[in-house]
């Protein structure tokens, strides 16, 4: 407008329909330095019309050309077209709005009368909240009703530039550019940033998944890839509950059963992190464990089971039932070894199970166990000798619904971490059977002491001890196929060495110490070591 004022005079009809947009988002005023044809006054019915077209006109301009005659523009009057159109674009309803009049003509009428009459624009209304209170102000200035009051738009340009802090050009086109940029030369550090929030929420869905399945199938699942059932040779797998659960939840709310299997549940899940272990489910106080699966560990699955098992009654000498301080909690533990299939079951909340009498069987070692002890099988046995370390004792022929007899042992620990001494007269398991014809090096030898007098299980005098050895074998052989574990040729070895009554935590495998009585005198003993 400064250019078109400064060479060619006044635009007359500047109007928002007249101001173009360029493929460059710039501003072209239209519709100015044409000659017009005069002609007669429109018909009446495109009065309508024609007063709309008068809303951008000055109030001096509709004075001085009444009767429909063709309206002259003055510089002072573009300036007021000018505030009329900045109103249009704050409010966005229209040309000229008010809310208590719409009517062209009404309008005009009014603009002609006194007082003046002029378009909504206030800063306390909802469209005029966001807007620079200056800019209406310049708004305001510029359709006062004394033209010569109206600033020029060189004062404009000035004002408008004093609002632009950010020092975008006129152009919209260039400030894009500019912003675009701008964005550009920032995106790498949004794409980071955005990238770490991604990586950080994937995790966490993946440890959720990984603490549900096993990692190496939560992985194939994560690839959309089939989980396929899997056999496995041999496995190890721990049952355990709370000896008197029935009871204890009679006497508690549910809310403190939930407080107290989340407390134990937790203690145990902090504890299975350090071993080789995957936790299968855990089924009101039921706690279920297993080792050698989805990743084979050739026949470390036992050792990893029973170090675990033995953790888990360690810590319930400092657990404590939070509304039953006084009162101990007692855990019976079963664990049995064999083979298993393991598979993913179900589509919306998928479980990984293991199907196979090996379960079924070590639900029954636990259930037919007794109050903080380890019952294992056979099966576990044989592999737990192999090394070299656990303490474990015979025992006996134990009725299993569905099985039968089965010969099992109680774990006791490891040599240094015992959790329970064995039984007086209990066949220990001997894991070194070399172990017997060693003297211990720091203690005397032990003289074999005088053949006992009492009589045996079976109502017969013992005799001497070769004989209760023979008596340890023949109860040792659960069937027809078993060997025996304590064989003829270390009958004599066992007669020669008698150990302690109680055996402590300071056992190790080449280094039993020698037991004494409270005297502080050697005792004899009832165990047996079995190879």
């Amino acid at each position: 407008m400064i250019y078109l004022h400064h060479n060619y005079g006044p635009h007359g009809k500047l109007k928002s329909p007249n101001c173009m947009v360029d493929s460059r988002f710039s501003l072209k005023i239209t519709d100015f330095g044409l000659h017009q044809l005069r002609g007669p006054p429109p018909p009446p019915t495109d009065m309508k019309s024609y007063y709309k077209n008068q809303l951008w006109s000055a109030p001096e301009l509709l004075r001085k050309y009444s009767n429909h005659g063709e309206l002259l523009g003055t510089v002072k009057g573009d300036v007021y077209s000018f505030a009329v159109i900045c109103q249009e674009i704050i409010y966005r309803k229209g040309v000229f709005y008010r809310p208590d009049i719409s009517e062209p003509e009404a309008i005009v009428e009014r603009v002609k009368s006194s007082p003046p009459f002029r378009p909504l624009l206030e800063v306390s209304s909802q469209e005029g909240k966001g807007c620079n209170p200056d800019l209406i102000s310049l708004v305001q200035n510029a359709w006062s009703e004394d033209p010569s009051l109206r600033p020029e738009f060189t004062t404009i340009k000035m004002t408008i530039r004093k609002f632009n802090e950010s020092g975008d050009t006129d152009n919209l086109l260039d400030n894009l550019l500019s912003r675009m940029e701008q964005y550009a030369n920032n995106l790498e550090d949004l794409v980071a940033e955005r990238t770490e929030q991604y990586l950080t929420e994937k995790k966490r869905v993946e440890d959720l998944l990984y603490s549900i399945l096993p990692k190496s199938v939560a992985s194939q699942l994560i690839r959309k890839q089939a989980v396929k059932a899997e056999s496995f040779d041999s496995v190890t797998i721990y049952f355990s509950d709370i000896v008197e659960f029935t009871s204890l939840s009679a006497d508690s709310t549910a809310i403190q059963v939930v407080d107290l299997l989340n407390n134990l549940y937790t203690l145990f899940d902090s504890i299975i992190v350090r071993f080789d272990v995957y936790k299968v489910e855990t089924i009101g106080d039921a706690y279920m464990v297993a080792s050698g699966l989805p990743q084979r560990n050739e026949n470390k699955h036992a050792r990893e089971i029973a170090r675990m098992a033995i953790e888990f009654l360690k810590s319930m000498s400092t657990f404590k039932i939070p509304h039953r301080p006084n009162r101990e909690l007692k855990l019976r533990i079963g664990i049995h070894s064999g083979p298993v299939c393991a598979g993913v079951v179900g589509v919306k909340m998928p479980r990984y199970c293991l199907f196979g009498d090996t379960v079924n069987t070590s639900s029954r070692m636990e259930s037919n166990g007794e109050p903080k002890r380890i019952h294992i099988s056979r099966t576990t046995m044989s592999i737990l000798r192999t090394f070299g370390n656990f303490i474990m004792s015979r025992r006996g022929l134990v009725e299993m619904k569905g099985k039968g007899k089965m010969e099992t042992y109680w774990l006791h620990g490891e040599y240094g971490n015992i959790v329970y001494p064995p039984a007086p007269g209990a066949v220990l398991v001997d894991n070194d059977p070399n172990l017997v014809n060693e003297a211990p090096p720091s203690q005397p030898q032990l003289q074999p002491p005088a053949p006992p007098t009492s009589s045996c299980d079976n109502g017969s005098s013992c005799g001497d001890l070769t004989h209760a050895a023979m008596v340890a074998t023949t109860n040792g052989v659960a069937d027809g196929d078993q060997q025996p574990l304590i064989t003829s040729a270390t009958t004599t070895n066992v007669t020669q060495h008698m150990t302690t009554t109680a055996v402590n935590t300071g056992i190790s495998p080449k280094n039993p110490p020698s037991p004494k009585s409270a005297a502080g005198t050697p005792t004899s003993s009832n165990f047996i070591r079995a190879t």
